[in-house]
């Protein structure tokens, strides 16, 4: 993720197995644009490697946006909640907030994402 999140990105736990990735001042667009390429790098990477375990992750993505889909923190926690639990599991997904709540396929690429 290093590879991936500038300075003022932070990536934190969350809960179990949730995190939540912020990216301040940043468009939904390059929001989207940067939750993709993070999805790739973790697809990308073998983990243990230096153990002599080859392991793989993949992950799902709930994208929600301020001031876009919320106009509090505690909302904007429940979009992206929500996204989450529409992202399949194990199906590398990404979830938008809003518009429709539509889902972004890892293989399509959206020009009006108008993210997560």
């Amino acid at each position: 993720m290093d590879r991936v999140l500038e300075e003022d990105d932070r990536l934190v736990r969350y809960g179990g197995d949730e995190f939540i990735v912020i990216l301040p001042r940043q468009s939904k667009e390059a929001a989207l644009t940067k939750v993709e390429r993070m999805r790739e790098a973790l697809a990308t990477t073998c983990f243990l490697d230096k153990e002599g375990i080859n392991v793989q992750l993949s992950a799902s993505f709930g994208l929600a946006s301020f001031p876009e889909d919320a106009q509090d923190k505690r909302e904007l926690l429940r979009k992206r909640t929500g996204a989450c639990l529409r992202a399949r599991p194990g199906e590398e997904q990404i979830t938008i907030s809003g518009r429709a709540e539509e889902r972004a396929e890892p293989e399509l690429e959206l020009v009006d994402a108008g993210v997560g």
